[in-house]
């Protein structure tokens, strides 16, 4: 049985970081995940620790770009009196 490899999401951006320098994810993105409930957290603490292979699974999948929803442009909003 493998251990799960546990990281705060300031590891976990390190870790991106290390791995590929030119890498676009950042730590607010990484926060964001993790506010959104998109990617399980546990909570030791108050240090929020993160599965790291969860997570580039999760960047991995194909349900990323599916959940990218094109703006509506050109729409004027009503204004409330």
């Amino acid at each position: 049985m493998a251990l799960a490899r546990m990281r705060t999401i300031k590891q976990c951006y390190e870790h991106f970081q290390k791995e590929d320098p030119d890498s676009s994810i950042s730590e607010y993105y990484l926060r964001c995940l993790v506010k959104q409930s998109k990617i399980p957290v546990f909570l030791s603490g108050r240090k929020q620790l993160v599965n790291i292979d969860t997570l580039i699974d999760y960047l991995n999948s194909e349900m990323v770009q599916a959940e990218m929803k094109p703006q509506k442009v050109g729409k004027i909003r009503p204004i409330t009196e």
